[in-house]
């Protein structure tokens, strides 16, 4: 009998990295195997895929939040609704520090923990009693239902910083890395599958290789750069004080490193960050930026902020507002500060109100969309290369290397295509252009 098994994932671009590796891991030992994104929304239910792939779900969850558990719990209850005899796997961060709680949810049959990533499959196998003869030939990446240009490659796990709000170290252990070779490798095989773009990204990215003797970040990103058809080079979230000089001189002498940085401020207020447990402060982290910005004029900043950390007064919260607008970010995903167990700052005194957290959220929102929009304004009349990924009829939509969304009309296909495109005008989150060459 053939097996067949769906994965959806909540939570950052790890954890979706690593439900493909499951999924691989499946399609070895001979399942038939669907990637799923944003499962949790109704609609996909209807994909004629997902109705043919009802013998397993594997819910990769999240635990950074309380809202991310609620997400898992309620996609896990979706699911089951939907698919009543399913086997529902909880797999991930939330089922690694909270297995019982999981475990508990009508229809979960297996809750599996980051601890044993590797051994999702077998474990299932082994569970359903089925002896699934392993294939020998090497196995593509799972189908999508989303099309991508742009892939992930995850090089490093884990954390050892212990910010006083973050469970992620509990629940993904301590940092490690991929080896330099290994990573290289990876990299080639999704270069000639296709992507023109790849994602370096790890749980603290900034740790790669700290678990080595000799490899470091920066030669990982070098060696990366020298694949002959790889075109576009990108670094999800880093820590402040890991870019040095040295590092900026580096990479700005790589043509297909992107210029984009996000950087996790978390506050603007260096009291806050010191109950946080950040090792840096507001002059650090200005300071960062000003050279990153000297190594790349035209680069894009963007960053974490959480509001209602136990403690922030009116000045402490007034101070990440300056600080934020002082930077002029691209972009700010702003958090309501959420206590979580077996943190320290969940036990912390003076914890902050829902409702002045809601409202500083609100403002700090209010202020990041005024920052986004005057970033993308400033592109208005500007030629940008574009990497397009998805179309709604002859209407193109892709990203630059800042990662700002770009239109275009065009008839030609331009999926995977890195086109330059003349930016005409500005509306709701996008710089819409004319493409600025003849295509085949």
């Amino acid at each position: 009998m053939k097996y067949s098994v769906a994965a959806a994932t909540i939570g950052c671009k790890v954890n979706q990295y690593d439900t493909t590796a499951i999924l691989q891991d499946f399609s070895k030992l001979g399942f038939d195997v669907l990637n799923l994104d944003n499962l949790y929304k109704d609609e996909i239910f209807e994909v004629e895929d997902v109705k043919k792939t009802a013998d397993i779900f594997i819910v990769n969850t999240c635990t950074v939040t309380n809202i991310s558990n609620k997400k898992s719990r309620q996609l896990i209850n979706k699911i089951h609704k939907k698919y009543p005899k399913a086997i529902i796997i909880a797999y991930g961060c939330y089922a690694q520090v909270q297995p019982q709680e999981l475990a508990s949810i009508l229809g979960v049959s297996l809750v599996i923990g980051t601890q044993d990533k590797h051994n999702v499959a077998q474990i299932t196998a082994d569970f359903m009693g089925i002896k699934l003869p392993t294939k020998t030939e090497p196995t593509k990446k799972p189908s999508q239902i989303s099309n991508r240009t742009r892939t992930y490659l995850k090089v490093q796990d884990g954390c050892d910083n212990y910010c006083s709000y973050c469970i992620v170290p509990y629940a993904r252990g301590k940092s490690t890395s991929v080896p330099i070779a290994a990573a290289i490798t990876e990299a080639e095989n999704l270069v000639e599958s296709g992507y023109k773009e790849i994602v370096l990204t790890g749980v603290q990215l900034s740790s790669y290789g700290k678990d080595f003797e000799s490899e470091n970040l920066l030669n990982l990103i070098t060696r990366l750069h020298n694949i002959p058809k790889l075109e576009r080079l990108r670094l999800s979230s880093l820590e402040p004080t890991t870019i040095t000089t040295e590092f900026l001189q580096e990479i700005s002498k790589l043509p297909k490193f992107c210029q984009h940085f996000h950087l996790s401020l978390q506050s603007g207020s260096n009291r806050i960050l010191k109950q946080m447990n950040r090792h840096y402060t507001t002059e650090n982290f200005a300071e960062i930026v000003a050279n990153i910005r000297r190594y790349f004029p035209k680069v894009a900043i963007t960053t974490d902020i959480i509001v209602g950390f136990p403690g922030e007064t009116d000045l402490d919260f007034n101070e990440t507002f300056t600080f934020v607008e002082n930077i002029q970010f691209f972009d700010v995903h702003v958090f309501a500060y959420s206590p979580k167990s077996g943190t320290a700052a969940a036990n912390f005194a003076e914890q902050i109100p829902t409702k002045i957290k809601q409202q500083r959220s609100k403002t700090l929102h209010n202020l990041a969309a005024k920052l986004n929009e005057n970033f993308y304004q400033n592109y208005i009349g500007e030629t940008l290369l574009v990497l397009f990924e998805s179309h709604q009829g002859n209407t193109w939509k892709g990203y630059t290397s800042q990662y700002l969304t770009v239109s275009a009309e065009s008839q030609t296909n331009l999926n995977n295509q890195i086109v330059p495109v003349k930016v005409t005008k500005y509306s709701n989150n996008t710089l819409f252009g004319n493409i600025m060459e003849d295509l085949p």
